[in-house]
């Protein structure tokens, strides 16, 4: 009995931070990008600069504790150990790990250093600088392409899992 317990709290952890993990893409791009460029334009960079770096801290921790339970998850409930034997099973379970990972990579290398280059640009832009400021709108754009993108295999991620737990 302890041992399923363990399985349960695990696999919980796993859902509640998957859940977390893509429905805080979700929210940065419909709610809190949004609401950030309908601030005042001297407003948004202060506001950037508090929001933007504790949004991304969040996601890829929850993006950590959603793989690492994801693999214990795998091994805790026997079925890793079974792989040809539940082809479907196997298939969708490595294609949304390949995925999550995949998206984790994607948050490191490509959102989080905009996210950065932003600020930065943020920063010149309050300073005065007109070149800085003439860039925003790429990058703002750049980084609302790179959200439906994280939108996009975040819901696919969702529906393999999905799928793995029916299978």
């Amino acid at each position: 009995m302890p041992f399923d317990v363990l399985r349960w709290v695990v696999q919980f952890l796993h859902v509640f931070s998957g859940v977390l993990w893509i429905g805080g893409g979700f929210y940065t791009l419909l709610v809190q990008l949004p609401a950030v460029l309908a601030a005042p334009a001297p407003s948004r960079g202060p506001v950037l600069a508090e929001v933007g770096p504790r949004q991304i801290r969040y996601l890829l921790r929850v993006a950590e504790v959603t793989i690492a339970t994801g693999i214990l998850n795998a091994i805790l409930t026997g079925r890793l150990a079974h792989l040809s034997e539940t082809p479907l099973w196997s298939w969708v379970i490595g294609l949304g790990f390949v995925l999550a990972v995949g998206l984790y990579v994607f948050l490191q290398t490509a959102v989080k250093p905009l996210l950065f280059r932003m600020l930065a640009l943020g920063r010149a832009t309050a300073g005065g600088d007109s070149g800085a400021a003439a860039q925003m709108p790429a990058l703002v754009d750049r980084f609302r392409r790179l959200g439906y993108a994280q939108i996009g295999i975040g819901a696919l991620i969702v529906l393999l899992m999905v799928t793995a737990r029916f299978s």
